[in-house]
């Protein structure tokens, strides 16, 4: 009985003990599985917005000749800031503040934005860059912004419109506002022939229009 009970206990002990690592290593996969699906699970919640610093765009329409022929052209760098995560796409774009890198200026033309760079942000003081800041924006998407450049800052009105998430600002600046008279002039006379109309007159308007734009991402959370 002795030979035949010893085995039957090994053999006991030895699928009780199996048995155990069986149940230890289930149950360390499964918690491995629970930390994995809790790392993937930062899932993206698409009710919570920002604004997508990398897909912003400014764009600008300056305006030549008596017939007030518009010349568009964009800027390529812009510095942005004080960015907000929120479920309303206007809470994301109030309070950003943002730098602009008047050297980026982009016409298409190198030779036009040589002589923009030069004869017009260069008769500005202080004009490296246009910074500005969006003070507020109401339900009707109607906004105020604030600009400085030519070491004057004043406030202006924009519109603010969101479609498929994504969020445009447009608006039109008087630069006589910023005191931008001779810079204006020192570019019209630089390019006297080009703004040139067919009654013979040669003009410059100080009004430029605005439209910065950008994606509003879904946040991850969790």
């Amino acid at each position: 009985m002795k030979r035949i009970i010893y085995p039957a206990i090994a053999l006991a002990i030895g699928f009780a003990n199996f048995s155990c690592e069986n149940k230890t290593k289930e149950k360390q996969e499964t918690i491995k599985e629970e930390v994995i699906e809790s790392a993937n699970d930062a899932t993206i919640n698409s009710s919570v917005l920002k604004l997508d610093e990398n897909s912003i765009e400014v764009n600008w329409t300056a305006f030549k000749t008596t017939e007030k022929v518009g010349v568009k052209g964009k800027f390529d760098q812009i510095k942005v800031s004080n960015l907000n995560a929120s479920e309303t796409a206007t809470d994301c774009i109030n309070g950003i503040e943002f730098e602009i890198l008047t050297a980026s200026t982009n016409s298409g033309l190198e030779i036009r934005d040589n002589k923009i760079t030069e004869f017009f942000f260069g008769k500005m003081a202080n004009t490296e860059s246009i910074k500005g800041k969006v003070i507020s924006i109401d339900e009707n998407g109607n906004a105020t912004v604030s600009l400085t450049l030519n070491d004057v800052t004043k406030e202006t009105t924009a519109t603010v419109n969101i479609e498929d998430n994504t969020a445009t600002m447009t608006g039109t600046i008087n630069l006589d506002e910023w005191n931008g008279q001779e810079a204006v002039k020192s570019l019209n006379e630089k390019c006297e022939g080009l703004h040139k109309g067919s009654d013979g007159i040669t003009k410059l308007w100080p009004d430029v229009s605005f439209e910065i734009k950008g994606k509003l991402a879904p946040q991850k959370i969790g």
